[in-house]
């Protein structure tokens, strides 16, 4: 019997785990930045992989600033899903479209990178499958695979409209300094309870993840 290499270990062992995914292909997204592995990162990883596995529909996570909570949602946190799960179809939005276009930016940057692609096509080597490639996007809130699955962005104000996914993400719905004005709060949960649900593929087993400061 043939035992595995060490890549092919390596690439299982992503497809496994969200924050073993995280460990390897940190220096892809934050060259110059060492990832100091404290206890809230494989907590926040656990709990964004049991949305992908249908253990958790709605999730809400509160954390301070500067924790990487954009880069673990926005960045890794979709392009893992694809590694498995190409045909997923998820909406990210923020309270800025240019927050949201900037993280959707990062992760077509590492899906591009040398070692996903190495990663993709030995899983899909093990399962016997072809790997998906990205399809050049009509629009820049927008790319999508040969799988059927997209990744599209939008913001509070902007707007999703066209669209629906399996998974519905916002990180930061509204500003800190917004907290304060009644009419603005009301009209993000407005927003969320009212506009949001319905650009859910199914309502019954779409997932909605909100990820913020405690405002």
């Amino acid at each position: 019997m043939r035992l595995p290499t060490t890549e092919e270990i390596d690439a299982e062992l992503a497809r496994r785990s969200l924050a073993e995914f995280v460990k390897q292909a940190w220096s892809i997204i934050e060259p110059a930045a060492a990832l100091e592995w404290t206890w809230h990162i494989p907590a926040i990883c656990d709990h964004l992989q049991a949305v992908t596995e249908g253990r958790i529909r709605r999730l809400l996570v509160n954390i301070p600033p500067g924790h990487i909570k954009s880069l673990l949602t926005c960045v890794f946190w979709p392009a893992w899903v694809w590694l498995e799960r190409p045909w997923r179809r998820s909406i990210y939005t923020s309270y800025a479209l240019p927050l949201a276009l900037s993280d959707s930016r990062r992760t077509r940057r590492l899906i591009g990178d040398d070692w996903y692609q190495r990663t993709l096509h030995t899983i899909s080597r093990a399962k016997g499958e072809k790997p998906w490639v990205v399809i050049s996007p009509d629009t820049e809130t927008l790319f999508e695979n040969s799988a059927g699955g997209f990744r599209s962005c939008g913001s509070v104000k902007s707007g999703v409209t066209g669209h629906r996914g399996h998974d519905i993400v916002c990180d930061d719905p509204i500003k800190a300094e917004d907290i304060y004005s009644e009419a603005e709060v009301e009209r993000v949960i407005r927003w969320w309870s009212k506009t949001m649900p319905t650009r859910l593929i199914s309502p019954i087993e779409g997932t909605r993840t909100v990820i913020m400061q405690r405002l």
